[in-house]
């Protein structure tokens, strides 16, 4: 699990209910052992999701003092996009800096419709080609261009907001 990229935390806890649920159980005649097992580990993936830690973004990355990356994904149509951008808008209103990365390069308005909220809000966009890999657009990002672009903020404001990259 922890090759998969689960957290130690998450990880030791479903082995912990493993343990506690399944080791030394008696399975039943006719009962499948695969199933209990199945069973505990749903029981376990519930427990992690609906635990109530609420974050707050903004208080996250402020006290972190680092780069901070946040992903977006869902269906098509409901709201990715202006959710970024109202994102976007809270951090640089707290003084933060922020790069948009567009690793949509399927979507045709995807990158477009980036490109228009990170003008508005005079953000850097860091973009790859369209039906490029969307990973080589956040590599672009956490390989050199984000230390240039975190350096010279004012230089990519208003119409230069817009980096097209290569992928």
């Amino acid at each position: 699990m922890l090759e998969s990229d689960l957290s130690f935390d998450v990880t030791e806890k479903i082995l912990e209910d493993l343990k506690s649920r399944v080791v030394g159980k008696k399975v039943r005649r006719g009962e499948d052992a695969a199933r209990v097992v199945i069973e505990s580990l749903k029981s376990s993936f519930q427990e992690i999701l609906e635990k109530e830690k609420a974050v707050d973004p903004l208080e996250e990355v402020s006290i972190s003092g680092k780069p901070y990356v946040i992903v977006f994904f869902g269906t098509n149509g409901v709201g990715k996009t202006t959710t970024i951008a109202k994102f976007a808008y809270a951090f640089k209103s707290r003084g933060l800096k922020v790069i948009v990365a567009a690793a949509d390069t399927f979507r045709a308005a995807a990158q477009e419709q980036l490109a228009y909220h990170c003008s508005k809000l005079e953000v850097p966009l860091v973009k790859g080609k369209y039906g490029g890999d969307p990973a080589a657009v956040a590599l672009m990002l956490i390989s050199g261009q984000e230390q240039e672009l975190r350096c010279r903020p004012n230089r990519y404001s208003g119409e230069n907001a817009h980096r097209q990259g290569s992928s």
